[in-house]
């Protein structure tokens, strides 16, 4: 082995073994130096990265702690839409009745001292005011009145309008009694005058206001005005309900578990600023307003959440403990330099011994060769293997918030629909109201059209629609969706426009029908007021399709957000990222060019290219509005559910248009129908999927139960449905619209 080493040995250099030796100390010791320098420069950014981690995590805990309040105010504030909901209903509510009603509200929500009604009372209806209040009180008189301030009772001075106290549910304390008109303080007046005009909650701070909660406390009333529904907006409201909450019990209940970490300190910046400081945690009880706060240590490195309650602007400040953070800023960084001098003093060691056994090593190196070959292919297939999780959960991310989107939207008219069959099951007459039936009927067919986006962006997901591009004239179609759109227009107020050149283009008609109307719709919902239009012309060559608004525009970085969610699936606006999903995915199937432009407060402007048409061309299939429906005449009609409530209200839908419907509920049950002679089913309406089989199973009795084709319309929300041939689908749900168009178009295919 000896011998080994010294053939292999370097040979010395030139200038003696002095020299040769002295070369490798240089180097190590140059590379030591640098491997300072560089472990300094790491060292101050950990120091800087820690500083950073430390203002994230605070900025969270901020965030989450102020999400948390402005939960527990909306659940507090729940108490008063109850209320509202209740007085707007015109029961007749007693004191018993109120007070178990109030306090089951105030039950759910923690820091709810106090509930109560208010009515509007003019002063020519003061008199018999009085008398209902005598008589509730049970009492030979009674009188709307003031408090002194020293425990006495006096009359109200005379207004146009007073709004007394008339139900009371004090759940903790309170010494506020019935009569008590609310005008009377200046602060509780300029709350309901606020409320009353705005519509929305108003509310006044005091300290321990009418002896509600501990001395000292902080005591917030909240006023919501309850309107008559049957009197116009701008008549007065029938009165006030009032909600007293405690602000320590709210605020404390959120930052109180983080005594041990921060320090906060919470301000109402809609008061004085005598009067600003609402709560404190480890910091001066005597702090009044923000500008005291900077006096604090650690003032500058603290976070600023803003919040609401009603209308009061709240802001919170979260600062961390001092003597904590430098302890916790100092720890990595002084790690990173101990780790970054032994690793520097190890590399310079290592340099030094390589330097003088490179020749003895080099035999090692091509040995190792094909070692080194194998693991950077498991490297690489590591790393192939841990974008592929990346991009895995980049999707399930965003499938996550689609999600969530959808469950939004879809709560929207959901909720709607559900008050309006509420109202409808309390007072039926209400089925006569014109204008009752068309909101529930607006409510029912925004949820049907969330749904049909929804399976539009499944079907588009799954690859079933493929786009069949055709000649075809674009201004037609365009105006035939100009005119279906007038009616949304019409309701909110805007104007629709249109220039429309006459050219032709080439493209799947039916696939920018969807993408023109969702554009549409989209413009009409996000603009308040103003105006939508729509243009088709042709510049440079190629057919520009654009529908501007004049809505309140988007920021460059809320367009690419916008386009960016739209195309991951998830909805920045209500309801919008359903449609941009559509829109994006159908123009990216047919490769036509999505683009968008807007500025803040100046409008946006969809822009779809398409391609010119070749005049030769123009004169073929061209897309236009439906021939008419002819009559349905279909007579007798076999209906096929396994769901009682679809198949009893299709039948209901089917009677209702003249025909005479035979139901079954199963395979078995429909082959008994079809077999009798005497009533031959003159269409079939059958779902696929039953409780004895599939629906399909009945397709060699459907052909053989009149000795020719019998019209068939599949009813159906599996998708395997568009497979089956010569098939009319129609999907669950379905409006009674698309139910009649599919009998419509069953009936004109088995025509001769």
């Amino acid at each position: 082995m000896g011998l080994d080493m010294g053939l292999m040995a370097p040979p010395p250099a030139a200038g003696g073994p002095q020299l040769a030796a002295r070369g490798p100390l240089l180097r190590a010791a140059g590379v030591f130096l640098v491997g300072l320098l560089l472990t300094a420069a790491g060292s101050l950014m950990l120091y800087d990265a820690a500083r950073q981690r430390e203002r994230r995590t605070l900025e969270d805990e901020a965030g989450a702690r102020v999400r948390h309040v402005e939960l527990s105010i909306e659940l507090a504030l729940e108490s008063l839409q109850a209320l509202r909901a209740l007085f707007e209903a015109s029961l007749p509510v007693t004191a018993d009745g109120f007070d178990r009603f109030a306090r089951a509200e105030a039950a759910r929500h923690r820091g709810t001292l106090a509930l109560g009604w208010a009515p509007r009372v003019d002063a020519g209806a003061r008199a018999g005011f009085e008398r209902e209040l005598a008589a509730l009180q049970g009492r030979p008189s009674a009188f709307i009145f003031e408090s002194t301030g020293h425990g006495m009772r006096r009359p109200a001075q005379p207004r146009p309008e007073h709004f007394p106290l008339l139900h009371l549910a004090a759940i903790e304390g309170g010494e506020i009694e019935p009569g008590q008109d609310l005008l009377a303080l200046s602060g509780r007046r300029q709350a309901i005058e606020i409320a009353v005009h705005s519509g929305r909650p108003a509310a006044t701070k005091v300290r321990r206001a009418d002896a509600w909660g501990a001395p000292g406390e902080l005591v917030i009333q909240v006023f919501l005005p309850v309107r008559d529904p049957a009197a116009g907006p701008l008549a007065p409201p029938r009165g006030v309900v009032i909600g007293v909450f405690s602000v320590s019990e709210i605020l404390g209940r959120v930052f109180d578990p983080v005594a041990e970490r921060l320090r906060v300190a919470i301000f109402d910046r809609s008061a004085p600023a005598a009067e600003q400081a609402l709560y404190t945690l480890g910091l001066d009880e005597g702090l009044r307003h923000e500008a005291e706060l900077r006096a604090q240590p650690g003032a500058d490195d603290g976070v600023l959440r803003p919040f609401q309650f009603a209308d009061r602007r709240w802001v919170a400040h979260l600062l961390p403990l001092p003597g904590r953070s430098p302890l916790s800023t100092l720890l990595w960084p002084m790690a990173g330099l101990g780790a970054g001098l032994l690793l520097t003093s190890l590399l310079a060691a290592y340099l030094f011994v390589a330097m003088v056994r490179g020749r003895q090593l080099f035999w090692l190196h091509r040995q190792l060769d094909g070692v080194q070959q194998r693991l950077i292919d498991e490297q690489v297939a590591a790393e192939v293997q841990r974008r592929l999780r990346e991009q895995a959960l980049a999707a399930a991310r965003a499938r996550s918030s689609f999600l969530q989107a959808a469950s939004h939207d879809l709560r929207q008219p959901l909720h709607a629909l559900s008050l309006y069959l509420n109202l409808l099951g309390d007072a039926p007459e209400r089925g006569r109201d014109p204008v009752f039936m068309a909101q529930l009927q607006h409510s029912a067919a925004a949820l049907q059209g969330l749904f049909d986006a929804l399976l539009d962006i499944g079907r588009l997901e799954s690859g079933q629609i493929e786009p069949a591009p055709r000649p075809f004239a674009l201004r037609p179609l365009l105006l035939g969706l100009i005119e279906e759109s007038r009616g949304l227009a019409q309701r909110k107020g805007l104007r629709l426009l249109d220039r429309l050149e006459a050219v032709g283009t080439v493209s799947d008609p039916l696939l920018i029908e969807r993408i023109v109307r969702n554009l549409l719709v989209n413009a009409l919902r996000y603009t308040p007021q103003g105006w939508v239009a729509l243009r088709c012309r042709v510049r440079g060559g190629r057919l520009r399709l654009q529908v501007f608004d004049s809505g309140p525009g988007l920021a460059p970085a809320q367009r690419r957000r916008l386009l960016d969610e739209a195309a991951g699936a998830p909805a920045a606006r209500e309801g919008a990222g359903l449609g941009l999903s559509i829109v994006q995915e159908l123009a990216r199937k047919l490769g036509h060019p999505l683009s968008l432009r807007s500025r803040p407060g100046r409008g946006s402007v969809l822009t779809l290219e398409l391609p010119l048409a070749d005049p030769a061309a123009e004169g073929g299939p061209q897309a236009g509005p439906a021939p008419a429906a002819a009559p349905w005449t279909a007579g007798h009609v076999l209906l096929v559910d396994d769901d009682p409530e679809v198949r009893s209200a299709t039948a209901a839908r089917l009677r209702a248009w003249g025909a005479t419907v035979a139901e079954a509920g199963s395979l078995a049950e429909a082959r008994l129908a079809l077999a009798d002679p005497e009533r031959p089913p003159g269409l079939v309406l059958l779902d696929l999927q039953l409780s004895d089989g599939r629906g399909s199973e009945l397709l060699p009795a459907l052909r053989d139960a009149a000795g020719r084709p019998l019209p068939t319309v599949w009813l159906s929300a599996d998708p395997a449905a568009a497979e089956l041939p010569g098939a009319i689908v129609l999907r669950k749900p379905a409006s009674a619209l698309k139910l009649r168009s599919a009998l419509d178009a069953a009936q004109r295919a088995a025509r001769p």
